[in-house]
């Protein structure tokens, strides 16, 4: 995933996120704005709503300071992008998804305002709203939170002369703190490249051994310090790569006109690049030093699908104890550009014929949605997927029926 230059000037203030992004995209929302990105009415709304849901109306940020994954969740994350239409449309269906608690399942609202301080809860009680929601608006009595069989469910409810269980599972390709571990690194060499003044061309490479933990960080930062130092005080080869290496990070700079070594993500290694000012322009020449930085992220196709048989196998293994209620297992793969990558990434793998075969195997009596969410410029797109034994045809067909495309455009399969 590539991201746009970003500017020299490093923040370093406190600000009310939310107030920010109101006025920002207040102004890129009229009428008489040069490109209009969205409309005031959808501006109005997510702001309203969300001003109504956190705490004292805020959402407060420090710039420099908050960098751990529970200060920086999703929502900042969508609220630092206000020139993003994708952003917009996320945050339009955060807000959606909190109303709709907030009328109809309260305890599933009280567990969204706790966990404002958890992001991964947060996302995924998220989605269990989005399947509260869904299988409502086909008539189906949801209960969020339910009790059955004196052990809590994410999800309840009554289908003819049956009873249904649900599980939510959501997962994200790579892990949400990996992804975040990430991205603080990057934020630590755009810093590092401030306060040298580096404007000079070349590329950087960085390997991240897996799993990533917080630790990576401290590992990172202080492997940065040394080859910065290194760099602004000439002592770094200019027609050669050099490496350099600390417990989970391996830095590897490479001047202008040295090749690129090639490395992948693989289950073990995760791998960014920067590439800085590569045409050499010097500072008077340029009023922003140009920076592209790639992450190198995903899963191979053979691990999406182990991933997806033992994401069913454990919500089976954890629901073993139903007795005459059925169960129905939903899988989030929510795809947010730039920002996050769902479990399927953006690809149609469970068209193919034996990928589904492998994957229904360890369905047996249980019902599997696959639900693909995907933000784009032209709106939330949804393609959804079941997987189930015969038996279960007319509860698939009827359920399917409750994730329409809202932007007209998706498939709905049923592969049985």
């Amino acid at each position: 995933m590539t991201f746009p230059q970003l500017p020299r000037r490093i923040r370093t203030d406190t600000v009310d996120l939310l107030d920010e992004w109101f006025k920002e995209s207040w102004a890129h929302s009229s009428e008489f704005a040069p490109r209009r990105l969205y409309t005031r009415a959808i501006v109005n709304s997510i702001h309203t709503i969300l001003k109504g849901f956190y705490p004292n109306g805020r959402i407060i940020h420090k710039f420099g300071q908050d960098q751990s994954l529970a200060d920086v969740g999703i929502v900042k994350r969508l609220l630092m992008r206000p020139l993003h239409r994708v952003s917009v449309f996320a945050l339009s269906e955060i807000a959606n998804l909190i109303t709709f608690c907030k009328l109809e399942q309260t305890s599933l609202y009280e567990n969204l305002q706790h966990q404002i301080r958890n992001p991964r809860q947060f996302q995924a009680s998220l989605f269990e709203a989005f399947i509260a929601r869904q299988l409502k608006t086909i008539g189906l009595d949801y209960v969020c939170e339910a009790v059955v069989n004196g052990k809590p469910r994410d999800g309840y409810f009554p289908y003819l002369n049956e009873k249904w269980v649900v599980e939510c599972k959501q997962q994200f390709a790579p892990a949400v703190d990996e992804f975040d571990i990430m991205r603080r690194v990057i934020d630590q060499v755009i810093m590092q490249l401030n306060r040298h003044k580096i404007v000079g061309g070349g590329g950087l490479v960085f390997r991240l051994a897996r799993p990533a933990n917080a630790k990576a960080i401290s590992s990172a930062t202080r492997l940065l310090n040394e080859v910065f130092l290194k760099i602004s005080d000439g002592d770094v080869p200019v027609d050669r790569a050099s490496q350099w290496s600390e417990s989970q990070m391996t830095i590897e700079v490479l001047p202008l006109g040295v090749l690129d070594p090639g490395y992948r993500t693989t289950d073990t290694e995760l791998v960014a690049r920067i590439e800085i000012n590569p045409a050499n322009q010097s500072a008077a020449i340029a009023l922003t030093v140009p920076i592209s930085i790639q992450f190198d992220f995903g899963y191979s196709r053979e691990t999406v699908i182990k991933k997806l048989r033992t994401i069913i196998q454990d919500a089976r293994e954890q629901h073993r104890d139903l007795g005459t209620e059925k169960l129905l297992i939903c899988i989030d793969s929510q795809e947010l550009p730039d920002l996050q990558l769902g479990l399927l990434q953006g690809s149609n793998l469970l068209d193919d014929e034996v990928v589904r075969q492998r994957v229904s195997s360890v369905v047996e009596d249980a019902v599997v949605f696959v639900i693909q969410r995907q933000y784009l410029t032209a709106g939330l797109r949804y393609q959804a997927y079941a997987l189930y034994d015969p038996q279960h045809k007319s509860f698939a067909q009827h359920v399917i029926q409750s994730f329409p495309n809202p932007a007209g455009n998706g498939r709905l399969e049923l592969l049985s």
